[in-house]
């Protein structure tokens, strides 16, 4: 309790004066709604429960899971309103501080005069958590698809809970990813495509497959040699080789998505047109018979302006 109010009160000692002085008309405000430091901040603030929330639910969700894959509850204090204590008071928590932080996230938004600048922030927060999300369906897919693959040679060495915890990795991670992918797919724009934190996002991610490919193929292509040059093509061996080839084709899979989405991209973008000032050498009696023939030689041009 004393953490929590001593907490709580350097918190709000804090951010309510920020608040007025981000509201207030003055060139402290201006400089305080244009902080970079404020935004840092802020998008600290949205990883951090954002990764609580999802970590969170997913021990829930393992914990149910495991109770069903048939783990008892043998340990003493150990049963499943114990096992969900923690966590989902963690969830909880750490709900309202994202829900909180997410609608300051929307107002800082609302709150900016020039329109790229407002979807800059919009967009942070979107592949901020599509990331998260992206790594969490990735992690649980491989594991839970090795798991079955560990069932069917009859050399499962992973518990109930391993298990579970893959099963509710792709449960949270899944909905997390595609909740904010696919939104931002359908609202796709050329100014989309080019931005800075969608293009961070699609080549982590190709980053991340690419790392994932040469290191499980690698170690998949060291276990198969090494088993033919042994001669000993044991279950152990496929065991093994069949785990980096699932964890391998999942890294694939994310690498060929997102590298498809950045060919897309690509294909899709127009062509950047800028502004360029021409200076123009008229011969005329004076400066205003110099404009107004100047104008009557690019009457119907829309796109050429005279300053």
């Amino acid at each position: 309790m004393p953490g929590i109010l001593a907490g709580l009160a350097l918190w709000l000692g804090t951010w309510t004066p920020l608040q007025r002085w981000l509201r207030a008309t003055t060139p402290d405000g201006e400089i305080e709604r244009g902080s970079v430091v404020r935004k840092l901040a802020i998008y600290f603030v949205v990883l951090v429960s954002a990764l609580a929330v999802l970590l969170s639910a997913t021990q829930v969700i393992a914990n149910v899971v495991e109770r069903i894959l048939g783990t008892p509850d043998r340990e003493q204090f150990r049963n499943i309103q114990h096992d969900l204590g923690n966590p989902a008071t963690n969830l909880l928590v750490f709900a309202t501080v994202w829900l909180f932080h997410r609608r300051v996230v929307q107002s800082e938004a609302a709150r900016e005069t020039a329109t790229e600048r407002a979807a800059t922030i919009r967009r942070l927060y979107t592949y901020l958590i599509a990331a998260i999300g992206l790594a969490m369906l990735a992690i649980g897919t491989a594991g839970a698809i090795g798991v079955l693959g560990s069932q069917v040679m009859g050399l499962n060495t992973h518990g109930n809970g391993e298990t579970a915890l893959y099963i509710a990795l792709v449960l949270v991670g899944a909905p997390a990813w595609a909740l904010a992918w696919w939104p931002a797919q359908r609202r796709l724009t050329d100014d989309e495509r080019r931005s800075l934190p969608r293009r961070a996002y699609l080549y982590v991610a190709i980053l991340g497959g690419v790392l994932g490919v040469l290191v499980f193929g690698s170690a998949a292509l060291y276990r198969l040699l090494n088993a033919a040059l042994a001669g000993d093509f044991s279950v152990a061996a496929w065991h093994d080789i069949w785990h980096f080839t699932v964890d391998a084709t999942v890294s694939a899979a994310a690498f060929i998505f997102h590298l498809a989405a950045v060919r897309a991209d690509r294909s899709a973008q127009l062509p950047t047109v800028a502004q360029h000032s021409v200076t123009v050498l008229v011969r005329a009696p004076d400066a205003a018979a110099a404009r107004a023939r100047l104008a009557s030689a690019l009457a119907g041009q829309a796109d050429i302006s005279l300053p």
